[in-house]
């Protein structure tokens, strides 16, 4: 059983338990007289689970109450529990007393984290992934990207990206016909861009703690002190809310509306974010998995894609990206997206973002 919008993965080792389940919206947990299976009811359905077969469970905007016995009924077959809302930056994670574990990703993503070549190998694929999918703003030359490539520290890349982002955001800012606003500087678009990125933010978090993650120890950025690994996950997504932005602008600006203006502040947020959610439902074709899935499901194949380098499934970061259908060779991945769909008539499918390819692999 695979829920439309739900969240399987698969283990490569196909002897132990093999599903990581998302309920969205659950109303109700029952136990069955089977031992170690429950009911469990959400906003559009409901079926039973056997939690020795489950290896991750999470509740998306979950209300009412769980019992004791759910809870103590987890922890007997080691399976952490995520609750999670749209709006709070600080799920619940109940994890259980492990005495070891296989596949250890918090000490796989802190020994990658410590070198100093693969953290730099990671952080120059955000950021690469970043400015490809920004490039009908600014064209990028080939002797950056090349420039790109030979940088080996994390100073180093941070002052490429500062630099390539001022560009963007004076193109982008020109393009809305407020040539001298700033990205830190207040005004309903910057606004309406910290909440779409908070947005994203709570979208990506629930990934990294559901494949147990952490996400205060990044490999762009740096400091610990907040999630910087779900900002460095973000980072080639970005160009969604720029796009959601920009087009509710351009409409505002068709009706008249003065950007400058903070009392548009609002509504462009609003319009913005309902945008946004749109593109995320969307229907992509997505490389290098070739598989044709909802928008939002590139933010968790960044997860599982980062997952299978940190440890060892993959020899290079490869980060799905929504690009039109294309022959050649395969590019060699060991995961899958989730919620894949089959191309028919009624199911919508977006325009690509057409992107220009680096010269880099």
């Amino acid at each position: 059983m695979q829920h439309p919008d739900g969240v399987w993965t698969w283990k490569q080792d196909r002897t132990s338990r093999s599903s990581a389940l998302w309920l969205p919206y659950l109303q109700s947990v029952e136990k069955l007289k089977d031992k170690g299976r429950w009911r469990l009811a959400y906003n559009g359905g409901g079926f039973d689970a056997d939690l020795a077969e489950v290896d991750t469970v999470m509740l998306y905007g979950a209300s009412g109450s769980l019992p004791v016995e759910f809870l103590d009924d987890l922890n007997t077959h080691r399976t952490p529990l995520l609750v999670h809302r749209r709006n709070i930056d600080s799920p619940y994670l109940f994890l259980p007393f492990r005495s070891r574990d296989s596949r250890d990703m918090l000490s796989a993503q802190i020994r990658v984290r410590d070198n100093e070549i693969r953290r730099c190998y990671i952080a120059r694929t955000l950021v690469r992934n970043r400015f490809q999918n920004a490039l009908p703003q600014i064209p990028i030359p080939e002797t950056a990207w090349r420039s790109l490539a030979t940088l080996r520290s994390i100073k180093a890349i941070r002052i490429w990206e500062a630099h390539q982002a001022r560009r963007f955001w004076s193109a982008y800012f020109s393009n809305l016909n407020l040539p001298e606003q700033t990205r830190r500087e207040g005004g309903p678009l910057p606004s309406a861009l910290d909440a779409c990125s908070f947005f994203l933010f709570g979208v990506m978090l629930r990934w990294v703690l559901l494949h147990r993650m952490s996400p205060t120890h990044g490999f762009l950025h740096e400091p610990t002190e907040y999630p910087s690994l779900v900002y460095d996950l973000i980072e080639p997504y970005r160009n969604l809310m720029e796009r959601a932005v920009c087009a509710s602008a351009q409409q505002g600006m068709a009706k008249g509306v003065d950007l400058r203006d903070t009392s548009c502040s609002r509504a462009l947020t609003e319009s913005a974010l309902a945008l946004l959610k749109t593109m995320l439902d969307e229907t992509v074709h997505a490389q290098p998995t070739r598989q044709w899935v909802r928008r939002k499901n590139l933010l968790h194949g960044a997860v599982l894609a980062l997952r299978a380098y940190l440890i060892g499934d993959m020899p290079r970061l490869v980060i799905p990206q929504e690009l039109p259908p294309a022959g050649g060779r395969p590019v060699k991945v060991s995961y899958r997206l989730p919620g894949q769909r089959r191309i028919q008539r009624g199911v919508k499918v977006a325009p690509s973002v057409v992107q220009k390819k680096s010269p880099l692999p």
